[in-house]
């Protein structure tokens, strides 16, 4: 039996787990208390609980679908340049890069950390920016998702209500963000990272499952004629250019994919950039930063995620792949046939479906290349048509649980996110300044009911706006292109700002205001001009002025030199502006102003010279020590073997070009490094993140349980000494 085209097999393997996740997420509110609890969950989140939690948090629709466009046009090529900034990301995570220091400053928020650091203008400022920043880019997600799940789903764009045709869109985006408000409304940041956990344990088993089965419906040398476009000698030639590969653009030799200009070398490269300058910019997941236990257990929930992030991105690869080869090989030809014609009709609001090209089919490269006439609607819903038309039942209803698992995660995390940081870096700041300047006192605690009740109608608002912005606003460009343009309004500038904030005692108030109002603003200028650029092109001709057909270099370098500028700007500014250092032990929490339960459980073990280098510390005990290493080690292998490869294509392989690699070579060489390799990887953490993840959970409720909220832990920059007596206690009652 079949509802809304899925069996009823598949609806009740989505409906009974979201039934148990529901009454867990209302298991949560009873250990909300504090602000603290609702804002970073009463800082007690262990590194399981964050490893699984915050992977989960990255896990939305939103999120998938982009990545999906990603893989359809780069294939295994982003992987293979990308295993260079494996190491820089390692690194980070084992020394803690910014992460562990701000997790020493006990900040609920980033800007609560700018006005500890700089100034309550700045906080106020940045606050603003965040949350402006922030709500644009999530405005997108409750469009973006509910259309997946109508095209996935198969079911009409639009249904009669009272005379009314209503836009399905609407009405999946309705329910959908109900429960997702409903979910952060019982306990914000306790809720969230609860759920997450379970959920990213449940999905991570799911992974395997779909996996497995997807290899069940496609062959390996199916999926090896397609990467390769060796076309069968059966093949029509209509079915021949489906499978064609253009020269330059092959999907897994990456010396024959320098044509793939959107995600290439150069990308990768300044992109590693972006990894180290931004690694605290985007506010996104604030409530994760700030969760951990201690800052140690912080920096191990992120080494860890770098385990667990290998099962997503194998199961997003596969189901790519799959997809790929069903559209393309002559075998599936047949049974692609109705997923194409639905694709076919496809169409942009208000306007009507183009024709297919037979020079470039639906599914081909040359037709997921042609961005001038294929709508992008299209382009981003095809592996989401295609994958409801191949799966067999019971497979159908693990994906879509996966995919609505990570639909709250996702949305929760953001609407948690941005709502307190409305909250906590624009009404709290204004509420002081404004009962200071009546008073001249410093502003009392808020009541932490009260508190928690601004959160939760923060929370309501948020989600108001992006039903109205995803209602109103159509999205005209690529996913990640709207990323980078509401990112840039923030990021460009934040970098340069947190890290001097956290590293450098002669930063200024001055030098941050410079680095933010200079970087952000040629960033979206950039973008501005990038988007708008036939337009300038026009306007200024008549002038004799004549501008090349696009603009001069890509998004990748624009943001690039936006980073160079607010980093030089800021430290130029300061040193010119510098009168005293930073007490730095102070913003740190540090030497007489250690916090003790900050520490508990910190090894103490001396690090050996090599453990020094790659960033393993005193705190690290050996278990960790071996878990790090581990995994820089493993990761260093990884580059070593893609740097050997390089020399043997340029170098070898330029003396003898028959030893080259072919493409079924590299085919075959991803089965096994970017396959078989992180299936084991994944089905091992299976078992180790989920054991680690329950003891996590029980630590998590019994700390919440026992300890003591302080009134005065509640966001606000205050000028007592941490050890004034008359702080009042919250008791639970």
């Amino acid at each position: 039996m079949t509802i809304l085209g899925l069996h009823v097999v598949d609806w009740l393997l989505v409906l009974l787990p979201l039934a148990g996740l529901l009454a867990l997420a209302l298991r949560t509110q009873r250990y909300v208390k504090g602000a603290s609890d609702f804002i970073a969950a009463g800082r007690c989140a262990g590194r399981y609980l964050l490893a699984n939690a915050k992977g989960e948090a990255g896990s939305g629709v939103t999120n998938t679908v982009s990545w999906f466009e990603v893989f359809m046009i780069a294939g295994f090529i982003t992987m293979f340049w990308s295993q260079l900034s494996v190491p820089l990301a390692l690194i980070i995570g084992i020394t803690g890069f910014a992460v562990y220091r701000y997790r020493e400053t006990r900040s609920l928020t980033m800007a609560q950390f700018y006005e500890a650091r700089y100034s309550r203008r700045f906080r106020l400022f940045m606050g603003f920016l965040a949350f402006f920043a922030g709500v644009l880019n999530y405005g997108i997600f409750p469009a973006v998702s509910a259309r997946f799940f109508i095209y996935y789903l198969g079911v009409p764009t639009e249904f009669a209500l009272l005379g009314l045709h209503v836009p399905t869109y609407l009405a999946i985006m309705a329910v959908y963000m109900t429960i997702s408000c409903g979910l952060i409304l019982f306990g914000g940041q306790v809720t969230l990272i609860v759920t997450d956990c379970v959920e990213g344990i449940l999905s991570h088993l799911i992974y395997i499952v779909i996996i497995v089965a997807l290899f069940c419906i496609v062959s390996w040398n199916q999926i090896v004629e397609v990467l390769t476009g060796a076309i069968p000698n059966i093949a029509q030639e209509a079915l021949a250019r489906s499978m064609q590969i253009q020269p330059n653009h092959s999907p897994v030799n990456p010396f024959d994919a320098f044509g793939t200009t959107d995600f290439n070398f150069t990308y990768v490269m300044l992109g590693m950039a972006g990894t180290v300058y931004g690694v605290l910019s985007w506010q996104g997941g604030h409530g994760f930063n700030a969760a951990a236990r201690t800052p140690h257990e912080g920096r191990m929930g992120n080494i860890l995620g770098q385990w667990r992030q290998y099962a997503r991105t194998l199961v997003l690869v596969v189901l790519v792949i799959c997809t790929m080869a069903y559209l393309r090989h002559p075998d599936f030809a047949a049974q692609s046939a109705p997923a194409k014609e639905e694709v076919a009709r496809i169409a942009e609001p208000g306007k009507s479906p183009p024709a297919v090209s037979e020079e470039k089919p639906i599914g081909s490269q040359q037709w997921f290349e042609d961005k001038a006439n294929v709508p992008q609607l299209q382009r981003q819903q095809i592996t989401s048509v295609t994958l409801r038309h191949f799966l067999p039942v019971g497979i159908t209803g693990l994906f879509l649980l996966v995919m609505v698992l990570g639909l709250f995660a996702g949305d929760g995390n953001h609407l948690h996110s941005w709502s307190s940081i409305f909250v906590q870096d624009v009404v709290l700041p204004i509420r002081s300044y404004v009962y200071e300047k009546r008073t001249g006192s410093p502003a009392p605690p808020l009541d932490p009911h009260r508190h928690i009740n601004w959160l939760r109608m923060s929370v309501v608002g948020v989600a108001m706006f992006a039903f109205l912005f995803s209602w109103l606003v159509p999205l005209k460009m690529p996913i990640w292109m709207w990323w980078a343009i509401t990112g840039a309004i923030y990021n460009a500038g934040a970098g340069a700002v947190i890290l001097g904030g956290l590293y450098w005692k002669k930063g200024t108030t001055a030098g941050a205001w410079t680095s933010m109002l200079l970087g952000s603003t040629f960033a979206v200028s950039c973008i501005l001009l990038n988007n708008n650029w036939s337009w300038v092109r026009d306007a200024v001709q008549p002038y004799g002025l004549t501008l090349p057909p696009t603009m001069w270099g890509s998004p990748a370098w624009h943001s690039f030199i936006a980073m160079c500028l607010a980093l030089s700007s800021y430290l130029i500014v300061s040193m010119l502006t510098h009168r005293v250092d930073c007490d730095m032990d102070k913003l740190l929490n540090r030497g007489k102003y250690e916090v003790a339960r900050d520490h508990v459980g910190d090894a103490h073990e001396k690090p050996t010279l090599m453990q020094k280098l790659i960033g393993i510390d005193a705190t690290f005990s050996r278990k960790d020590k071996f878990v790090a290493g581990f995994i820089f080690w493993w990761s260093m292998l990884s580059v070593a073997l893609c740097i050997g490869m390089v020399i043997w294509h340029y170098g070898v392989g330029a003396a003898r070009p028959e030893w080259r690699m072919t493409n079924h070579n590299w085919a075959v060489f991803w089965g096994i490094y970017g396959l078989l390799i992180p299936f084991i990887f994944s089905a091992a953490t299976l078992v180790w993140f989920s054991i680690g993840g329950f003891i996590d959970l029980k630590a998590f409720f019994r700390a919440l349980e026992t300890q003591q909220r302080e009134a005065t832990d509640d966001g606000a920059v205050r000028k007592k000494a941490r050890d004034d007596k008359t702080r009042e206690t919250v008791t639970s009652k």
